[in-house]
């Protein structure tokens, strides 16, 4: 073989070997989220509106990281409480964003004694405080307590009612 060709075999083998190793370093684990996924800490809160006892309830939900702590009550003290790890972030995110609440819009109409909600939240590193009201359940607070059903989970979140209203 020539000599210019026995030049380049080493070259070859070394640039071949750089590529390999910047195409494997691409597949390695990466701690860093999946892209479209939540980054939200913090509180949403729902209150069913002025009914009589036994079908009014709130709900607070307590939001970290890693878990969610689910408080529920009547018109009084606390009924009970549980935590758990959030059943779809991005589901709620998709509610409270397409909602406006994220963006701080509290002009959701509502009415006296109509649901009330409040959202305190950190999202991707933004601070978001809001409140939005509902007469008849569409929009609003309605979407905060879909968004708390999205993290919580319908079954939590329907046990949690049942007992509110075995309570009063």
């Amino acid at each position: 073989m020539p000599a210019h060709h026995q030049l380049r075999a080493p070259a070859l083998v070394s640039m071949l070997a750089v590529v390999c190793g910047v195409v494997l370093s691409g597949c390695s684990g990466s701690s860093d989220p999946e892209p479209g996924s939540s980054a939200m800490t913090g509180t949403l809160h729902y209150e069913k509106g002025s009914v009589p006892p036994p079908y009014h309830y709130q709900l607070t939900l307590e939001l970290t990281d890693d878990e969610f702590t689910l408080v529920w009550s009547g018109y009084d003290d606390e009924v009970g409480r549980t935590t758990g790890t959030p059943v779809d972030l991005d589901a709620a995110r998709e509610i409270l964003d397409g909602s406006g609440l994220l963006e701080g819009d509290d002009d959701t109409g509502g009415c006296t004694g109509g649901a009330q909600a409040e959202v305190d939240l950190v999202v991707d590193g933004d601070k978001v405080r809001t409140s939005g009201g509902t007469c008849g359940g569409e929009g609003g607070a309605g979407d905060v307590a879909d968004a708390i059903r999205a993290i919580a989970g319908d079954d939590v979140v329907d046990d949690a009612i049942d007992e509110v209203e075995s309570a009063s």
